[in-house]
Order: C-alpha cells, then structure tokens, then sequence
C-alpha cells in the first residue's frame, strides 16, 4: 500500500472579509488513497477543496495565510509560490461539483473542451483521449453512439460522470469532490462511489461528504472539519 504524502497543508487560515473560516488547518493527504473531509454544514469543507486548487483568489474579501504543498514531479511544490500558475495546477488537480454542470455542447465536446482550451488541435488524439476519459468514467458503453447528443440531455448519474470524464481527460494526479452523489439516485450514487474506488489506483481523491455510510464504504481516511479545525476523524 502506498504511503507516500500526496498533499501536504501547513497551518492555513482562510478569512471573508476577516472572518476566519479555517483556523490553522493541517493535514497529509496520502496518494492512491480516497480522504473524506466531514463535518456540519456551513464550516468550511468546499471552502478547503478550493483552496487547494486555488480556485477561492477572485472572491472579495478572502484572504489565506499558511502554506499547500503538493507532490509534483518528485518533490513538494508550494502552490501558492510566486510564478506559480493556477492554471497549470488546475490540469493536476481537477474539481467536481455537487451538481453536475456539463457545459451547453455534445457528450464528446463536453469531454474534449479542456483539451480545445489547450490548444490540441489533433483530432484523433482528442478522439482517442475522450474514449478513454469515458471509459474511465465507466461511461463510454452508454454514449458511444450517441456522441454528438447534448451533454444536457443525459440522466443526473450521467451527467456527473460526464464531468468526471472531462476532468479526467487531463490525466489529472488528484480530483477533489464536493458531495458528487448529493443529487444522485441510490442506483447512480452507487455507479459513483465504485468509479471512485476505481480512480485511486490512478490519482488521488479528496471528497467531501455528509453522508456516514458513504464514507465508511470507501474512504481511506477521514478528517472531520468543525468551527474552522480539522481533526482526524
């Protein structure tokens, strides 16, 4: 089993408008692994995906201190370094909202966007890496021959794993989940939760979750985050 320290957070407080949402945060998130982050509503668990992936730094009023580092290319990298492009950190480190958001465009553009947003212009490359990013998302049997249908015309289930599928596309080395089964049906939840045991043997997982038995099924390890303080759980 792997071991190794895949994310490591140092002593992070985020503030709106000097309101401190996370008071010193630590942790090791471990690679390979899938970690719940717990807790009551409204205490700051998305708040810490997206500081994580930087996604919080065109909010007014937010502020963070403390550091992030991530293990890229065989060593510890401060996300938060000068020079360092949130860009870039979002291809590593892809994020997947509560509600499925697939974008006004076909099943196949969905998947191929962010690699259009990059600039490949090969289209059997493209071609080759949406089966693939859909097989992954145990949904290529589905759609494949419906490839050109509006993203938006697939069921709830189908609409989350389009969009896991378009984060995986990027061959991303972690993806951060928050609640992506909240909307789902107990039969699409459960194609959810075995894809994301799936995914650890190729990234690392960090999902947020109010659901105990969900948690308990295939969480690794598990945080819980109350008054702003993470703690084991």
């Amino acid at each position: 089993m792997n071991n190794q320290t895949k994310i490591r957070i140092r002593g992070v407080t985020f503030s709106y408008n000097g309101k401190p949402v996370l008071k010193e945060v630590s942790a090791d998130i471990s690679e390979n692994k899938i970690t719940a982050i717990i807790g009551p509503s409204g205490q700051g668990k998305s708040t810490l995906l997206s500081v994580i992936n930087r996604l919080w730094e065109n909010v007014p009023g937010a502020s963070l201190q403390g550091s992030i580092e991530i293990f890229f290319d065989g060593r510890f990298k401060d996300i938060y370094a000068a020079g360092s492009d949130p860009a870039v950190l979002r291809r590593k480190v892809g994020l997947i909202f509560q509600s499925p958001n697939p974008l006004p465009m076909s099943i196949e553009g969905n998947v191929a966007f962010p690699l259009r947003l990059m600039g490949v212009r090969n289209r059997e490359l493209i071609r080759s890496k949406v089966r693939e990013a859909l097989g992954q998302a145990f949904l290529w049997d589905e759609v494949k021959d419906r490839l050109g249908d509006d993203g938006r015309s697939l069921s709830g289930g189908q609409q989350q794993r389009l969009c896991i599928a378009r984060a995986l596309v990027l061959d991303p080395e972690i993806l951060l989940l928050d609640e992506p089964t909240s909307s789902l049906d107990p039969t699409a939840c459960e194609m959810i939760e075995e894809l994301l045991s799936c995914l650890k043997n190729s990234c690392t997982l960090v999902m947020v979750s109010h659901y105990q038995e969900q948690v308990a099924r295939i969480s690794d390890e598990t945080y819980q985050l109350a008054d702003g303080h993470l703690s084991p759980a």
